[in-house]
């Protein structure tokens, strides 16, 4: 429909507008892969097409990804090079003559038809089927053509810079999910791709393809240090507990509010549709200690209480309500900071 959309203004656009390309992704978004692709002794810039067709659309047709790129090959192109003493002796109007070749090579939409409660879109197709009818093209009334003033090559654009892998030249792949797709779940499936069917495939033998750059692999590991981060904060918090309260009761009424709170949270967040990520386990861990920090306010209050109070649920009461206030303000100044 975006595509659609930007046909119907082209024509309004200024002249010196170039080609238009339309994706699907986040402009913030980095490659969650990349990788290097080689061949001892071939040079897979002249590949383009077995690379797209073997390697890039099978990754493309994974789910979660947005696009594919390929940097240090490209797919070839027409070159146009003029030479100017033809056209100085053919007084060639360039201007008009770009005009009649951008027209006779674009494709655009022209407007929507109402036939019998259908709408159709017409759109007008202009291509050239080889290079010589390029060459053929009419510059003027007199049947001067394309070929009599210029050089026209199909061939693959000049590489601006190199890569290397294994010391032999190699070809970037860069793989971006779309915005709303879990890193994980599109890393590993792409991976599965590679390994199952690109590297088996009879023909990419001798092919290599090495990634070097995985962000599930960084997400992954990020995340298994801090839940070793937040067992080992829990057991030495127990500890702590248990050496300041030296009341057993006491630590595991706290110690039991640590797991109690982190599967309540967890709760909501699967409920709202949330997953899991770096920010969310520091912010829970943020939490446990907040919440330890409270507990253990609460409990000296309850504690001091019931050394005059030795009805145990009044002691609780009264301990409580004597901290509410601290405790709720304590709380609220986190949020205030943290929340937004």
């Amino acid at each position: 429909q975006v595509s659609e959309k930007m046909d119907l203004v082209k024509a309004s656009l200024p002249p010196n507008i170039g080609e238009i390309r339309i994706f699907s992704f986040n402009t913030n978004d980095i490659p969650v892969i990349q990788g290097r692709i080689s061949a001892r002794g071939v040079d897979l810039s002249r590949n383009y097409e077995l690379l797209e067709a073997r390697v890039l659309n099978p990754i493309r047709r994974v789910s979660g990804v947005a696009r594919v790129d390929l940097n240090g090959v490209a797919p070839r192109e027409i070159s146009i090079d003029l030479r100017l003493a033809s056209i100085i002796a053919h007084d060639v109007d360039l201007g008009r003559m770009i005009q009649r070749l951008r027209g006779a090579s674009s494709n655009m939409v022209l407007g929507q038809i109402d036939d019998g409660g259908l709408r159709y879109t017409a759109r007008a197709m202009g291509s050239f089927d080889s290079i010589d009818a390029i060459g053929r093209f009419p510059i003027n009334e007199q049947g001067l053509t394309l070929s009599d003033i210029a050089e026209i090559r199909y061939e693959e654009p000049p590489v601006r810079f190199g890569r290397h892998l294994n010391r032999e030249y190699a070809v970037a792949v860069d793989v971006y999910k779309e915005s709303t797709a879990n890193t994980v779940d599109v890393v590993r499936a792409v991976t599965a791709v590679i390994q199952n069917d690109i590297n088996n495939d009879p023909l990419l033998q001798g092919v290599e393809l090495f990634v070097w750059e995985d962000q599930a692999e960084q997400i992954v590991n990020g995340i298994d240090g801090l839940k070793k981060a937040g067992t080992w904060g829990a057991l030495l918090a127990v500890i702590s507990l248990y050496f300041f309260l030296r009341r057993l009761d006491s630590t595991i009424i706290v110690s039991l509010s640590i797991p109690f709170s982190v599967i309540t949270a967890c709760s909501v967040m699967y409920f709202m549709g949330k997953t899991l990520n770096l920010l969310w386990m520091m912010g829970l861990m943020l939490a446990v200690g907040m919440l330890v920090d409270n507990a253990i306010v609460v409990l000296e209050s309850i504690d001091r209480r019931h050394r005059d109070e030795k009805d145990p649920h009044k002691a609780a009461l009264q301990g409580s309500r004597q901290v509410v206030m601290a405790v709720t303000a304590s709380t609220a100044t986190t949020l205030i900071v943290f929340l937004p």
